[in-house]
């Protein structure tokens, strides 16, 4: 049975969303752990781009969170403006 989640992104002015297809609810952690390092880039190509973040979470076709992120990131802005993975 295939689902989705959605990957919600908060700044202080927007509210943006990524839709992720699950192809298996035995396989929805693997998938959100796998989409979750693909998505921080999308994260933080909105930070770049001067928002500021709020928080960013998943959650069910219902909108039911499943996991909070809060701000935590493994990408950040560096003075050059481009995107570094932390060490």
């Amino acid at each position: 049975m295939a689902s989705q989640v959605i990957f919600v992104c908060q700044t202080e002015s927007n509210l943006y969303t990524k839709e992720v297809h699950i192809t298996s609810q035995d396989s929805l952690p693997e998938s959100i752990t796998t989409a979750k390092d693909h998505l921080e880039y999308w994260v933080g190509l909105i930070i770049r781009d001067g928002e500021t973040l709020v928080r960013w979470w998943v959650e069910d076709e219902n909108g039911s969170t499943i996991e909070d992120f809060g701000t935590e990131l493994s990408v950040y802005v560096n003075k050059y403006g481009k995107l570094k993975k932390r060490r």
